[in-house]
């Protein structure tokens, strides 16, 4: 009986463990059933952050 309940709680702790392939994955676009949003199709690619304030 001692052996099972020091068991359990290494069983619990190597379960949390996440897989190598889950770190590496993006995160997954949810679909939200109550919106017309496309996100998608909403990628930004490139962005000119580069801004004039001389005029």
């Amino acid at each position: 009986m001692r052996k099972l309940i020091l068991l359990i709680p290494v069983v619990f702790a190597l379960s949390c463990q996440q897989k190598a392939s889950d770190k590496n994955t993006a995160l997954a676009i949810v679909k939200d059933v109550h919106s017309f949003a496309e996100p998608e199709k909403a990628i930004v690619k490139h962005m000119d952050l580069n801004v004039d304030f001389s005029t």
